[in-house]
């Protein structure tokens, strides 16, 4: 096998490249050389009539010299008389041109005054032009704002139609709100009439219940005088002894004679000094009136007598773990709730002095107990959590929580067995729908300072408060209104305590004072002076205060422990 030189094969390649070149580039070589020779002739030519341009020229100029000439010639060849007539033709053509020339100068003259006229003419025609286009400008503006107004114009009409109707419904609408008023008006007055009717029928219900009340109280009291009377007498003939000695007292307390029924407690039937021994701050007599409980500092509720005579109490409870600060019977007798210091209600039976429930849940001191006049049940309890709340002894918890806006410091059932009345530190009596838990209505302002004591009398409808402004106020409870204000020099809150009582038959209303002595108001007598009990030995400020519900005793506790009983004097 052979090898080729590399040489001979560059030599070929290149052979055959130019072959393949001139055989791609020939049919156009003659097209190239024609353009190259065309190109050639257009410059020649460009120099030729260049050069044939310069030789016109030459030629033309040449020509012209020889016709000045030929004219000179011609004008030497002139004879005398073609002189003097050129001459005379001459000297009238210069006539005339200075002629024309003056003629000219009038007439430069006169265009230079048009020229000024023309020229203050477009300045003038210029400013109007511009007034007539600011005028346009003005125009169109004007008329823009014809057209808004126009617009504006529309829509104040529309408006203005707009506020007709709505005028023209309104008195409509005032037409009949007019007519709604009228019968609303007028069913008003009749619900009015219908409501005073009411009350007024409430009113006579009430008085005939009160009345039927209070003939039967005083049919009781009777009946049991009668029959303490005939005791007594048995017991005198059988033989002296205190049991005598306490039969005629009771039959004296109950007594309805007309001088037993105007009387009052007027002396100091018995005292025991250390019955508590930090303070005694809460008094209670049972319905009947035969027994009262006594709550102090010292941790403790005593039950005592009230009817027999004895310095010792019937029984001492014990089971609370601060001092107490009120004390409540329970409406069938058998049970005693007293108020704790330390956010709990102690429940204990009368009968065996047991303790029998243990209530919790206020957040702050107990205040006040009252236990419901129709269920034995149901007790109220108010506190410095700013909480009244209802317990049910059945159940043994809290039923229902009353938030209130200010520290509640005394709680009494009224206006039936679903109210409740409360004294406050705002110095406002509120009144409760116990049944609901709702505020139903509030006397608010009763007191320049808080409400320091709250009593209700047993018709439910007559409160007793007493104020740190030492101001006693008997409010009706149905009208809420105060039905008079009770002061007095020698009535003093003192502290931040104090207690009032009203009679059972609410016609007394009874305050204890800081000297130690109570203020006995007679309500059926307005602006009469106060009665006044007082101990002789050194006082201390009355702290509880209970009033009999049989008329007598009233019973006082004082801030050293003491326990007083106040009754009738004998010969009464």
């Amino acid at each position: 096998m052979s090898v080729s030189d590399p040489s001979h094969l560059e030599a070929q390649l290149a052979s055959q490249i130019v072959t393949l070149w001139r055989s791609q580039t020939a049919p156009f070589q003659a097209i190239v050389d024609d353009y190259a020779a065309v190109l050639q002739r257009a410059q020649e030519s460009h120099v030729r009539a260049a050069q044939l341009d310069r030789e016109a020229n030459e030629a033309r100029a040449e020509n012209d010299t020889l016709l000045r000439a030929l004219e000179a010639a011609k004008r030497g060849a002139v004879t005398q008389e073609e002189f003097a007539a050129l001459q005379a033709v001459l000297t009238r053509t210069e006539t005339d041109l200075t002629a024309a020339y003056k003629d000219k100068a009038m007439l430069a003259e006169s265009s230079l005054q048009v020229t000024q006229q023309l020229s203050v003419v477009r300045d003038i025609n210029e400013q109007q032009t511009r007034e007539i286009k600011e005028a346009e400008a003005a125009i169109r503006t004007l008329r823009d704002q014809v057209r808004a107004l126009r617009g504006e114009v529309e829509r104040l009409e529309e408006s203005v139609a707009m506020a007709g109707k709505e005028a023209e419904a309104q008195r409509n609408d005032a037409t009949v709100s007019a007519a709604r008023a009228a019968a609303l008006e007028a069913d008003n007055a009749a619900l009015a009439r219908r409501l005073v009717e009411l009350k007024e029928a409430e009113i006579e219900r009430m008085n005939d219940i009160n009345r039927q009340g209070e003939e039967m109280l005083t049919s009781a009291k009777r009946q049991a005088a009668e029959l303490l009377a005939s005791a007594s007498a048995q017991a005198r003939a059988a033989g002296p002894g205190a049991a005598v000695a306490s039969l005629e007292r009771a039959a004296r307390g109950l007594s309805l004679g007309e001088a037993a029924a105007d009387a009052l407690p007027a002396m100091l039937a018995r005292s025991v000094p250390e019955a508590h021994g930090a303070g005694c701050f809460g008094l209670a007599f049972n319905r009947a009136g035969t027994a009262l409980a006594s709550c102090g500092a010292d941790k403790t509720v005593k039950l005592w007598d009230a009817i027999a005579e004895g310095s010792a109490p019937m029984a001492t409870l014990h089971g609370a773990f601060e001092g107490l600060n009120s004390v409540a019977w329970t409406q069938d007798g058998r049970s005693v709730v007293g108020a704790e210091s330390r956010s709990a209600l102690r429940v204990w039976a009368a009968d065996t002095g047991r303790l029998a429930a243990s209530l919790t849940g206020h957040a702050g001191r107990v205040t006040g107990v009252a236990a419901s006049p129709a269920d034995a049940a149901l007790v109220a309890s108010c506190a410095a959590d700013r909480t009244i709340k209802l317990w049910g002894l059945d159940r043994g918890f809290c039923t229902r929580t009353l938030m209130c806006h200010s520290t509640c410091n005394a709680v009494a059932w009224a206006s039936g067995a679903a109210g409740l009345a409360s004294a406050h530190f705002d110095g406002a009596l509120r009144l409760w729908d116990a049944a609901s838990g709702r505020q139903v209505s509030e006397v608010a302002g009763l007191h320049g300072g808080q409400v320091c004591a709250l009593d209700v009398g047993p018709s439910g409808v007559m409160a007793l408060t007493a104020g740190k402004d030492n101001v006693v106020r008997v409010v009706d409870l149905r009208a809420l209104r105060v039905q008079c204000t009770l002061t007095s020099r020698h009535f003093n809150v003192g502290g931040a305590w104090s207690v009032v009582a009203l009679s059972a038959d609410e016609h007394h209303a009874a305050a204890g004072s800081a000297d130690g002595s109570v203020l006995i108001w007679d309500l059926t007598k307005p602006g009469t002076a106060p009665s006044r009990l007082s101990a002789r030995q050194a006082a201390s400020p009355v702290t509880a205060l209970a009033w009999s519900p049989i008329g007598a005793p009233i019973v006082t506790g004082s801030k050293a422990g003491g326990v007083a009983f106040w009754d009738r004097a004998e010969d009464d």
